[in-house]
């Protein structure tokens, strides 16, 4: 853990890190993508993460100038594939865009395999 934060904190500015999706949390489109979504409604509870996703992490200098995306401002713009989003810590701050979204089962498979 200390060698990770040591390399992603003061020596490299960016690095990429694998996720997964909440699987207490609801479907949120932005953050996921739902594998049966073409047969039935996204809803409900997540069952499982089918597939990983990649997420950017990278420092950034002390004042940066303000993000744009597609014309967007920072807060809340979205990229195509998820949000961007900035976190204050101790040693700087970081922005965060997740570049694949993990694809997920959700509860509503069960209303297809129903069928």
């Amino acid at each position: 853990m200390r060698l990770a934060s040591v390399t992603r904190e003061e020596i490299m500015s960016t690095s990429f890190e694998v996720t997964i999706a909440d699987p207490s949390a609801a479907f949120d489109e932005g953050e996921m993508v739902d594998a049966f979504g073409e047969y039935s409604e996204s809803d409900g509870m997540i069952l499982v993460t089918m597939e990983l996703g990649l997420r950017c992490v990278t420092r950034v200098s002390a004042s940066p100038p303000e993000i744009t995306v597609n014309g967007q401002g920072e807060n809340g713009a979205v990229n195509g594939n998820g949000k961007v989003s900035r976190q204050e810590t101790g040693v700087g701050s970081f922005e965060s865009r997740l570049l694949l979204q993990p694809k997920v089962v959700l509860e509503s498979v069960l209303e297809v395999l129903d069928r």
